[in-house]
């Protein structure tokens, strides 16, 4: 075992407990007692109260609140709120009013009477925990207080702040060295906190070294990537590989630290699909590559005998992706484990060894599209389901003991949610225990000390709109970010002029609408679903939108004020709605398979359902007279959807035949959105890794027009206002970054 650092000390010397009247706070047990009585508190309102009693009869803004509770997400005030009335009820009223007092447009106040705390000793030196709570060190320094003079550092005058966050980040760095180190109680964790480890939203794929001290991180700036070496503790990096237009499919440490192993492949050009990617090493503290084996397609796990690795390989005629196990020693050649066909594939969001070196657990599409996680014998290739329980994709598993394994991932239905789930091996449920962590950018674990580290992603929503003639210089009228990323929410328009979106404002996606300038934003639907694609029908009556309320994301209709929704449709799921100019027919692709596409439209008044085409065309969108439809036409559907060529397509709605083709070409892995602004006129949206560019076309002649060339910030959506000349234009940036996961016990969680 490692000698503790000093942090470590200090976590085990900082108060766990605080008493105050006849409440006791227990921040180790995360308890609030009442006598001997126990007072129920969620999570959320458990740790608002840490932060009041860390600073008694200290103003507490309700920004720094919002920050320290609820860190890079936001939340509304009215959140905050909620749980303060909470912390009221539950601890009732002192002598002369109540314990959390509100100061007005400022923040809050806690008063209650404190008892005394014993000091501890450290190092010679004396911390005194005083009557409050606060602990400060008897040294040479001068003893810090409230009426610090205005002269005195930043530091001084912020120290009531501080010291709340500093306690609230120990109690929860205490409860991980407590979880996985053994020390203390033996405390079970359901729950996991996020905490950055880097911020310039840069970070594609991390790495933790076994013992805990480096993180490797994938950078990405302009579709140019390198690995980067940083320590853990610090924001010190040094670059071991030199930026390259290469795509990085895995990063690992090797069992002995001395080498990085990294998959990778170059990006495909228009007319050739060899993703086939290549497996490298570099000493970790910078060198030149080796090429290690090639024809590898997922991250590359290491047994902890350091003996092997394990990775996916497809073989392309065999129509089949394959379980391989190599030597590290470059022994002998990878030999195949087990097989499984390219209908059902193995996942290729990574894979682990298991304690034992016995098995590998990985993710497996099913028949259906969902998928299971299964642990493959590797002497025999027998497959064991590790659970009932199944999702819309599977990630990085990792074991973090011999009985549970922590997998990112994506629920399905009520459960889709993006995030960290924990299967037990004993066939107890599966339970999600983080979101806000990439289900698909990786989960890296050091042994000693155990810490676990993933990926963060923010999106950066904001809402564009402008005139034809003023798209170079489009005006913002939102911003806001969110942690959803599973579907792209969508924008349209309402027939008097102001706009539906959605928004994950407090954790849910839900339907929201505002005026053209930002104002007067409303909620129209309140659902621990997700709702998204928002379409008003011409005449104003009805809000039709995206929405999994049923268990799979169906079309549904409601008022326009979001009231009385009904389903419209039963598929397992839909995507591209879009309505005809006179409110009869909504268009969309039903989703029943990896392969399986097709366009339909349904008629809104009776809910008669036809079927128009069977392709797996993206971003269908209906003319405003209805005899058209632009979409993007895959040149080559017998390959994966992200291998795949896609043209953009004019087609001719009573036979569903080519009508015309433009020379735009799209790569799977690329964005495009279309949008009609007449009978014969379109906008359309390109964007890759470098740029992102907006074009006219005119049907007639098929003139093209660049409209907006700016940097690469994805536009996910496009809305042309009926019978007017304005875009609005939704664009989302993605920035990703490196956190650590600590564990909290006994948490709320999401359980199937």
């Amino acid at each position: 075992m490692l000698d503790p650092t000093p942090h470590e000390s200090a976590i085990a010397e900082a108060p766990k407990i605080f008493r105050f009247d006849d409440f006791t706070l227990d921040l180790e047990q995360r308890r609030l007692l009442k006598g001997s009585s126990e007072v129920p508190l969620t999570p959320k309102a458990f740790e608002v109260l840490s932060v009041f009693v860390a600073q008694p009869d200290k103003i507490i803004k309700k920004d720094f609140l919002l920050e320290t509770i609820w860190p890079d997400t936001y939340v509304s005030e009215s959140t905050l709120t909620q749980n303060v009335y909470q912390l009221r009820k539950a601890l009732g009223q002192l002598d002369g009013g109540e314990y959390i007092e509100t100061i007005p447009k400022f923040g809050y106040r806690f008063r209650a009477r404190f008892h005394d705390l014993p000091k501890i000793e450290r190092n010679g030196h004396s911390i005194v925990v005083n009557a409050n709570g606060h602990s400060r060190e008897r040294d040479h320094e001068p003893e810090i207080n409230s009426g610090s003079p205005p002269n005195q550092s930043s530091w001084i005058r912020r120290w009531p702040y501080a010291i709340g966050a500093l306690l609230l980040a120990t109690v929860l760095a205490g409860l991980f060295w407590y979880s996985f180190t053994g020390r203390g109680q033996n405390v079970s964790f359901e729950h996991f906190s996020v905490s950055a480890l880097t911020a310039d939203g840069s970070t594609h794929k991390v790495a933790v070294s076994r013992d805990g001290k480096y993180l490797a991180l994938v950078k990405q700036n302009r579709g140019m990537r390198s690995i980067v070496l940083q320590l853990l503790d610090s924001a010190t990096t040094s670059e071991i590989l030199p930026p390259q237009e290469k795509y990085f499919i895995g990063l690992a440490f090797s069992v002995d630290e001395k080498y990085l192993y990294y998959v990778t492949y170059d990006p495909p050009p228009p007319a050739s699909y060899a993703l086939r990617g290549a497996l490298f090493r570099i000493p970790t503290f910078g060198g030149s590559p080796e090429l290690v084996c090639t024809d590898v397609e997922s991250p590359i796990a290491f047994s902890s005998d350091r003996r092997s690795f394990a990775f996916i390989r497809l073989s392309p005629d065999e129509k089949a992706t394959n379980l391989m196990v190599a030597q590290v020693d470059g022994s002998s050649d990878a030999t195949m484990i087990a097989s499984h066909p390219s209908d059902a594939p193995y996942g290729k969001g990574g894979l682990a060894f298991s304690p034992d070196n016995e098995s590998i657990v990985l993710g497996a599409r099913r028949s259906d599209g969902s998928f299971q996680l299964l642990a493959v014998k590797i002497k025999t290739g027998a497959e064991t389901p590790l659970s009932d329980f199944t999702w819309r994709w599977i990630g990085q598993p990792q074991w973090i003991d011999d009985a549970n394994i922590l997998v990112t991932g994506i629920g399905q239905g009520a459960l889709q949610k993006e995030g960290v789930w924990k299967v037990p091996t004993s066939g107890a449920p599966v339970r999600l225990v983080a979101t806000g962590v990439s289900s698909t950018l990786g989960l890296t674990v050091s042994d000693k000390p155990r810490k676990l580290i993933a990926i963060k992603t923010r999106r950066i929503s904001s809402f564009w709109v402008g005139d034809r003639e003023s798209l170079q210089s489009p005006t913002r009228i939102l911003e806001f970010v969110t942690e959803d990323s599973i579907v792209p929410p969508g924008l349209s328009w309402t027939p008097d002029g102001r706009l539906l979106y959605a928004a994950a404002v407090n954790g849910d996606l839900d339907i929201w609408r505002m005026n053209l300038d930002g104002s007067q934003k409303k909620q129209l639907t309140f659902s621990p679903s997700r709702d998204s694609f928002p379409l008003a029908t011409p005449d104003g009556k009805y809000l039709v939108f995206m929405s999994d309320r049923s268990g799979n994301g169906n079309l549904w209709k409601a008022d326009a004020d979001g009231s009385n929704p009904v389903q419209l449709t039963n598929e397992k799921g839909v995507t591209s709605p879009s309505i005809t100019a006179d409110g009869r027919f909504l268009y969309f692709v039903a989703v029943n398979g990896p392969s399986n596409y097709t366009l339909k439209r349904i008629l809104l008044e009776s809910g008669e359902q036809q079927t128009l085409l069977t392709a797996a065309i993206l971003a269908p969108q209906i003319s405003p007279d209805g005899t058209k439809i632009a979409c993007f036409y895959p040149r080559d559907s017998g390959r994966p959807a992200d291998q795949r060529s896609y043209r953009l397509t004019i087609l001719d709605v009573p036979s569903m035949g080519v009508l015309k083709t433009s020379d735009l070409t799209l790569q799977g892995s690329n964005n495009g959105v279309v949008v009609w602004t007449g009978p014969d006129d379109l906008v359309y949206a390109y964007g890759d890794s470098k740029v992102t560019q907006l074009w006219a076309l005119s049907l007639k002649d098929m003139h093209t027009q660049l409209l907006n060339e700016s940097p690469p910030d994805p536009i996910w959506g496009m809305a042309w206002r009926p019978g007017g000349n304005q875009l609005a234009i939704e664009k989302m940036v993605v920035a990703n970054d490196a956190v650590l996961l600590t564990p909290a016990p006994e948490a709320q969680t999401s359980e199937p």
